[in-house]
């Protein structure tokens, strides 16, 4: 059904209340019309026939209420919406660190036009990575997607760090695992830069509520396996 169609039944439903000069309603097993003449005062409250201009400008006029009403609805939700997420625009500080040493940090900038802006450094593999691309947010879930690099660069995927050798639950043998340059953001192009990654974060999600982001975790986060690694997100403005 149409939003039109939608209106006219509405404005259609009450005219036809009005024509018929009101509804009965039973008091004491009386009518209210009965009640009414009995006591000689239904000519005084009881609605006139409408003629056919003055239904045509009732409806009109109700239709015109329900849309403004409608709208008013609309913008209130949008507008809720959008200070809803103003709330987590600004800059961010992440940090990653081990028993209180520090091994990489970053700046995530989130800003007003769903554009973000990713850029840090890995001071255990002395490796400046960075990303941009885009966000939105899905329910109470901040969800980044990584622009194509045009240039050749080295590729880390995502914020934290990943782990690896998961083989029979050994928890010895588990370990971080490396930047694998193999993967480019062109194929088979040659870096002019290897101390300089572009950082995937593609479907790359953080958790919004009281004005924070909280990182969630990926499969194989090292943090789930050493609770030592910690990732710390700090809002700077």
């Amino acid at each position: 059904m149409g939003f039109e169609t939608f209106i006219d039944e509405i404005t259609t439903t009450a005219n036809r209340g009005l024509a018929s000069g009101g509804l009965i309603a039973k008091f004491n097993g009386i009518s209210s019309i009965e009640l009414c003449t009995k006591l000689n005062i239904c000519a005084s409250i009881a609605p006139p026939t409408q003629s056919p201009e003055t239904l045509a400008e009732i409806q009109k006029t109700m239709k015109r209420q329900l849309l403004i009403a409608f709208f008013s609805i609309f913008l209130i939700c949008c507008e809720s919406k959008k200070n809803k997420n103003s709330e987590f625009i600004g800059t961010y500080k992440i940090e990653h660190s081990s028993d209180s040493i520090l091994l990489s940090f970053a700046i995530l900038k989130i800003t007003s036009g769903n554009k973000y802006e990713y850029s840090g450094k890995d001071l255990e593999m002395n490796k400046a990575h960075f990303s941009d691309g885009t966000w939105k947010i899905k329910n109470d879930t901040l969800i980044l997607s990584t622009t194509e690099n045009q240039n050749c660069y080295f590729v880390k995927e995502t914020i934290s760090f990943q782990c690896e050798n998961f083989a029979n639950d050994d928890y010895s043998s588990i370990v971080a695992k490396p930047y694998f340059e193999s993967n480019l953001t062109i194929k088979n192009c040659t870096p002019k830069d290897s101390n300089t990654f572009y950082t995937n974060l593609n479907n790359e999600k953080f958790f919004l509520s009281n004005k924070k982001l909280t990182y969630k975790q990926r499969k194989n986060d090292c943090s789930k396996y050493f609770p030592e690694i910690k990732l710390e997100i700090k809002k700077q403005n």
